[in-house]
């Protein structure tokens, strides 16, 4: 990706997140007063230009830019060779055909001027009068929370969501959900809500589920991540406190484990019975640095569902027993299954949804709140296919333990025919075959490869009908020295581009993605 050109008062960047390369042109070296001889500063060292109390609102721009796709634009004093400027940053996201983030890319610019002001970042200039700015703040809202997102099958767990807009307040609220399959092959759950209405509220919820995405890729205990995001609120110095109930599924051990802070616990049916839930302690986020945040485990399984939602769904500021007790009943009795089995949805028009049907069987509620809803509940079958290019398969083929060889042979047959050669021609066949070998072992000894050419790329998938790949052995930092088994997985990420791991109690459907030679 070339860097675009630049007037003489503001530079180019370019970070490649695939190899970690950053490139600055010529002219941003002179913006920042930086010998090229030096090379350009890494990301790691870029807070270290700015004053401590601006590092949240770059953090929060950060946030903006990986987790959701979009252009950020940040204006912060900065300290060079000595003196105080102020450099205009904006930063593009880049993404490969499949939607992944493989880049972003840019333009800084010195605007100095002589008034002093404070590191901003914001999703629309100053100066908007009070409509202009609410139609901004529920414009950014949407953005991170749509009102009526289809269902989703997340490693075999079937999940509806919905947000819900106060018919009294016309000002957006501070209500989010986060839906997430981590790493580990475990799905991450979770709602909130930021204390508020208006842009601020917005603001501060994006910033939340920003950092969500963020912390949730270095653990997947919900108490962990509740004491994280309670650092993020008091560190942000913006006197703003939000509630949030985390949760995560295990596929494999059939365990729902939560976390919750200062907010209403899950509405949990099993069997078709409502199931009390205890609640673990958790304070209110951003109220108290000593926070101390606690899990609670229970089985989870086909046949339950579980509701997760914030309190303007049964009536604000806090829904009393006798409400709860309501939705557990509503609960109790709602036809949920695979997608086929479930009408469609008014919203969607799609087939799999059970959630309007019980939106319909709760009584009506104040409507001066908004609501953030999530039900959740494991389905049968394969896991959903994973969205991909449209091409014609170089390979289509199942396999078995009796096919293996023949099997590797026609991967690497295709990999020769498309420009791969020595070490990388052994390299793709031995991480297919690696994969391969997996399904057959774990995966009820037979399963399915299909390939494809995207762009640059060959895209392998591989799809068995097994009991799933247990959460340790899909981790991406490998299996422990000593251990036996494992390994194979681990040696794939370190051969392809990128490897992608959709695994339940039904089925686990691997996707790996190696580069071609150029003019391959």
């Amino acid at each position: 990706m070339p860097v675009d050109p630049a007037p003489a008062d503001a530079g180019a960047y370019e970070w490649d997140a695939r190899s970690g390369a950053l490139t600055w042109s010529p002219q941003l070296y002179r913006v920042l007063g930086r010998d090229p001889a030096a090379g350009p500063l890494q990301l790691a060292d870029l807070p270290a230009l700015v004053r401590p109390s601006d590092v949240a609102a770059g953090a929060r721009a950060a946030g903006w830019l990986v987790e959701h796709g979009r252009t950020v634009d940040v204006t912060c004093p900065v300290r060079i060779r000595g003196r105080l400027r102020h450099l205009r940053a904006v930063a593009e996201p880049v993404h490969d055909p499949d939607g992944r983030l493989v880049g972003v890319r840019g333009v800084v610019r010195d605007v100095t001027d002589p008034g002093p002001s404070p590191c901003r970042w914001r999703p629309a200039p100053d100066g908007l009068d009070e409509p202009a700015v609410d139609r901004m703040a529920a414009r950014l809202q949407a953005l991170v929370v749509p009102a009526q997102p289809p269902p989703v099958t997340l490693a075999g767990l079937r999940v509806e969501r919905r947000y819900l807009p106060a018919a009294q307040v016309p000002r957006a609220g501070g209500d989010w959900f986060h839906t997430a399959v981590l790493a580990d092959g475990r799905v991450l759950l979770a709602v909130g809500d930021v204390a508020g209405h208006g842009l601020a509220a917005a603001a501060a919820m994006v910033n939340l589920c920003a950092w969500l995405a963020a912390l949730s890729a270095q653990t997947a205990d919900p108490a962990n991540l509740a004491a994280g995001l309670n650092r993020i609120l008091l560190d942000g110095g913006e006197d703003r406190t939000a509630s949030a109930l985390l949760a995560c599924w295990d596929p494999v051990g059939a365990q729902l484990t939560w976390a919750q802070a200062g907010h209403p616990g899950p509405v949990l049916r099993r069997r078709g019975r409502p199931v009390r839930l205890p609640r673990p302690a958790g304070m209110v986020l951003g109220s108290d640095p000593a926070a101390r945040y606690e899990v609670a485990t229970t089985p989870f399984g086909p046949g339950d569902a579980v509701v997760l939602y914030t309190d303007g769904l049964l009536g604000s500021p806090a829904a009393d027993d006798d409400r709860v007790r309501g939705l557990a009943r509503a609960l109790s009795g709602l036809p949920t299954g695979p997608p086929s089995e479930l009408p469609s949805s008014p919203a969607t028009g799609r087939a799999g949804a059970a959630l309007p049907a019980l939106l319909a069987r709760l009584p009506a509620v104040d409507p001066g709140d908004d609501a953030c809803v999530l039900l959740a509940y494991p389905v049968a079958g394969p896991p959903d296919p994973v969205p991909g290019p449209v091409a014609a398969p170089l390979l289509s083929r199942d396999f078995d333990r009796d096919t293996l060889d023949e099997t590797r042979d026609a991967v690497l047959t295709q990999g020769a025919g498309h420009g791969l050669a020595d070490l990388a021609l052994y390299n793709f066949t031995l991480a297919v075959t690696e994969v391969v070998t997996n399904a057959v072992r774990h995966g009820g000894d037979r399963g399915h490869l299909s390939m494809w050419r995207d762009a640059d790329d060959l895209v392998v998938e591989v799809a068995d009908r097994g009991h799933g790949i247990p959460a340790p052995r899909r981790a991406p930092t490998g299996p422990r020295p000593g251990q036996v088994g494992g390994w194979g997985l681990w040696l794939t990420r370190q051969i392809c581009s990128s490897v992608t791991i959709d695994s339940g109690p039904t089925g686990t459907r691997v996707r790996l993605r190696y580069p071609l030679p150029t003019g391959g």
